[in-house]
């Protein structure tokens, strides 16, 4: 039988927050400054990273809100 993209499964991934901050520097690289190989990304991938980037973002400030 196939598989296929769906909703049904999903993953949990627990990370401290220098795992955070590398991953969102990561995102924000890859976005800001695409390298040779990935000239061209879908329109899905992009927002999708878009939208990561956001989480991520929230999720640091939340840290430094908490952490002061």
């Amino acid at each position: 039988m196939p598989r296929s993209d769906s909703d049904d499964w999903v993953v949990e991934i627990k990370m401290g927050i220098r795992e955070t901050k590398l991953l969102y520097n990561h995102i924000c690289d890859s976005l800001e400054n695409p390298g040779p190989r990935k000239v061209a990304s879908s329109v899905e991938e992009l927002e999708y990273l878009k939208t990561l980037r956001v989480k991520l973002f929230v999720m640091l400030c939340e840290h430094t809100y908490e952490t002061k």
